[in-house]
């Protein structure tokens, strides 16, 4: 055999390879794992836009009132504990945000068991 021929059957991959390799077969992993990338993906945007508009915003600030870094110091406080307390409140769905409120993702059905 030439050397082409026996680089080519080096690196050629078999057919039961790329089978194992394939996605999942079943739709709801697929959807469940889908799930849990764009909760992730959703909870990192929050904290992304919440660090990025105060901050944004204690610059232009700053800048309006002639203050050296005053404001952007104080937007990104306030942007980074925004944003921590929307990881907070995400990742623990199963504390009440206060005490007189109810959690939007429990069911408003009567605790009783009454219709």
């Amino acid at each position: 055999m030439t050397r082409r021929a026996l680089a080519k059957r080096r690196y050629a991959v078999p057919a039961a390879q790329v089978a194992s390799r394939a996605v999942p077969e079943d739709e709801e992993v697929q959807r469940s794992t889908l799930a849990k990338y764009l909760r992730y993906s959703h909870v990192g945007f929050q904290f992304f836009l919440a660090v990025g508009l105060l901050t944004a915003g204690g610059i232009w600030l700053d800048r309006r009132l002639g203050t050296v870094v005053l404001f952007t110091l104080l937007g990104l406080a306030l942007g980074f504990a925004g944003g921590f307390l929307t990881l907070y409140r995400e990742f623990n769905p199963g504390k009440p945000r206060s005490p007189g409120k109810q959690d939007s993702r429990q069911s408003n059905l009567p605790k009783d068991g009454a219709s």
